[in-house]
């Protein structure tokens, strides 16, 4: 087990992470969903936790991170059941320059997506590819008969100490026809603590 480090030191190694520590709200999300056959979006809200963890040590690199959760509710629904969770954690890897991000949804789906950026950045970019030996995604079999995802981009910009947005892209593929289908989420959130 690790010793305990200062919130200061916490920080500096956690890189443009650090922005992240704390609880987060945002109330204006929308999510659509486009292909040759449908287009369609919903409003929700949700909140995302990011507590810090680590240092995590791979025998090659440090890692700094976050525990992540997300919850997400559609508005006009119930409060009791989200419409979409996400546990994982986030990742600084101070010698390369990388923020590595590894999450799953209540759906199944795997992501391990990346991107780098400078220690300071306040805006950063990750990705991944199906099929790719890094960075990739996985799904369960019953998934992947019906609808494949393809891949994954994700745009954070930290705005202010107490405001982040997001833009996240999802390719699908529905396995039946062969349709592709773009599914995208943005959302503005507020410091909660």
């Amino acid at each position: 087990m690790n010793a305990p480090q200062s919130p200061e030191t916490r920080n500096i190694q956690l890189g443009p992470l650090a922005h992240l520590v704390g609880s987060w709200e945002g109330i204006y999300g929308e999510e659509s969903e486009e292909s040759r056959s449908k287009t369609g979006s919903t409003s929700y809200r949700e909140t995302i936790t990011f507590e810090a963890i680590g240092p995590v040590d791979t025998g090659s690199e440090m890692l700094y991170g976050l525990r992540s959760s997300t919850l997400a509710w559609a508005y006009g629904e119930s409060d009791e059941e989200p419409i979409h969770e996400e546990l994982g954690y986030w990742f600084w890897c101070p010698k390369e320059q990388r923020i590595i991000r590894c999450f799953t949804n209540h759906s199944g789906v795997a992501i391990n997506a990346a991107g780098t950026c400078a220690p300071d950045a306040e805006r950063f970019e990750i990705a991944a590819e199906a099929g790719a030996e890094q960075y990739g995604i996985s799904s369960t079999p019953s998934l992947n008969r019906n609808c494949r995802t393809l891949s994954y981009r994700m745009a954070l910009s930290i705005e202010d100490a107490n405001t982040l947005s997001y833009q996240e892209e999802i390719r699908l593929e529905n396995t039946d026809t062969q349709e592709q289908v773009v599914h995208r989420d943005h959302n503005k959130l507020a410091k909660v603590y």
